[in-house]
């Protein structure tokens, strides 16, 4: 099984783009394929859609199997790939889709994080899914926002995680770049001290995050 990165961004968060790359680099599962599509925006628009479309395409040109959306802003544990890939395996031609019905969205500038719960869809940051189950996807207007809900509305056969997903992924908010969606609070329910809550889940990548908000 061919398994691709998929990272979509404006190029206006380069300190997290940067992350974003060693975060891959470093799986215990290599990806087949990285694919980027970064690059300034032509317009003021929000324009996810296309470039999401951009790396579908990307992958279907390279014989890629499964896409594992890696958001540029957010974190992966080192596993993360090897997790997604035990999933499919077994049973890769039935499997449409994958993610997390539970996603943790943590502020770094102001150290308060919530816990979302969506049982019947995962944030795109925790999407991952079949190549060809978009093959008959209708792809919604260009500049709409919020692309995982189309997506897990079309696909067939889906799996949703609640653990341990949810202690592989956090949604890093409020750093770099333009802000979307509901996980974009400027303050968010609960507070962190001094990142223990942050560095209970991901370890000593902690400090990048902590250096990044002081620096």
């Amino acid at each position: 099984m061919k398994i691709a990165t998929l990272t979509i961004d404006r190029g206006d968060r380069p300190k997290m783009i940067e992350q974003c790359k060693r975060l891959i680099k470093r799986q215990t599962r290599k990806p087949d394929l990285e694919i980027y599509v970064i690059e300034p925006s032509t317009s003021k628009a929000i324009d996810i859609v296309p470039r999401f479309r951009s790396g579908w395409l990307e992958a279907k040109k390279n014989n890629i199997d499964v896409i594992v959306v890696i958001e540029s802003d957010d974190w992966y544990s080192k596993e993360y790939l090897n997790f997604i890939e035990v999933i499919f395996h077994p049973s890769p031609t039935i499997l449409d889709a994958l993610g997390a019905s539970k996603s943790i969205y943590y502020n770094i500038c102001n150290q308060t994080y919530q816990i979302h719960d969506h049982p019947n869809r995962a944030s795109l940051y925790t999407t991952s899914f079949k190549v060809s189950a978009l093959n008959d996807f209708r792809w919604p207007k260009d500049d709409y926002k919020f692309l995982d809900i189309p997506l897990w509305k079309h696909f067939k056969i889906k799996d949703l995680f609640r653990d341990p997903v949810i202690d592989r992924t956090v949604g890093i908010k409020h750093n770099e770049g333009i802000r979307a969606g509901i996980g974009h609070k400027a303050t968010m329910k609960n507070k962190d001290i001094e990142f223990k809550y942050l560095e209970s889940i991901i370890g000593e990548d902690v400090e990048f995050y902590r250096n990044f908000c002081h620096g």
